[in-house]
């Protein structure tokens, strides 16, 4: 039993330093980003896709937020009416 304990600590031993030395490789890889100028990413956006194009977009986003809003409106009022009719089955 003391040898499989002492062969197990060596293995997770080995993996912890592996492991940390993939995450350090990683973080090294990735190049940091650059915050310095505000709304970069708008610019960018408004250049490569015109304003037409950004406005549809954000009318359907907002379809998009209604219909989950209603979504979420219809599950509450029916898991509301499911838990009402588990409650009166059980007494």
């Amino acid at each position: 039993m003391e040898e499989l304990m002492e062969s197990y600590q060596s293995c997770l031993s080995t993996r912890r330093k592996s492991k940390s030395l993939h995450g350090i490789s990683f973080w090294k890889r990735i190049s940091p980003a650059n915050f310095t100028k505000e709304d970069t990413l708008n610019l960018q956006l408004h250049r490569q896709v015109g304003e037409v194009v950004l406005q549809e977009i954000k009318s359907l986003n907002n379809l998009d937020l209604e219909l989950y809003g209603y979504a979420k409106d219809i599950f509450a009022q029916r898991r509301g009416r499911t838990i009402q009719k588990s409650t009166v089955t059980e007494k």
